[in-house]
């Protein structure tokens, strides 16, 4: 799987060959994610107005992002939450962030997908959610 080449090849190169994940700090585990995405932004970037060219990638007939996230965007928000709610996973002081968070600014409601794009953001910035 790709997945798994990609983990050993970073692993091999910058974790003394060690693939085991439960062996490696949180911070390591992190840069193979933020790897991963730095590496797939470059790609996507380069290639989705190629694909979309090709017909590999489509527009549904409603409209640029494909309404209700039909077409080939991302729902911003949505990967908002996800990063939210890993963000409160990590610990009891990520969780009491959020918490301090939804009551100082957003009325003490704590589900995130309650909220608008632009408070998730705000909150993502300052708190240097990964």
């Amino acid at each position: 799987a790709p997945w798994k080449q990609a983990w050993a090849a970073y692993c091999q190169a910058y974790g003394g060959g060690v693939n085991d994940p439960a062996k490696h700090e949180h911070a390591f585990l992190k840069g193979f994610l933020d790897f991963l995405g730095q590496q797939g932004s470059m790609v996507l970037s380069g290639n989705v107005m190629s694909m979309r060219n090709s017909g590999r990638i489509r527009r549904s007939a409603a409209g640029p992002a494909g309404g209700a996230n039909g077409g080939y965007a991302p729902d911003p928000k949505k990967a908002l939450v996800s990063r939210i709610k890993a963000f409160q996973r990590m610990g009891e002081d990520q969780k009491g962030l959020w918490g301090a968070y939804c009551d100082g600014h957003l009325g003490g409601i704590r589900d995130p997908i309650r909220h608008d794009l632009s408070a998730l953001q705000a909150f993502c910035s300052k708190n240097s959610v990964p």
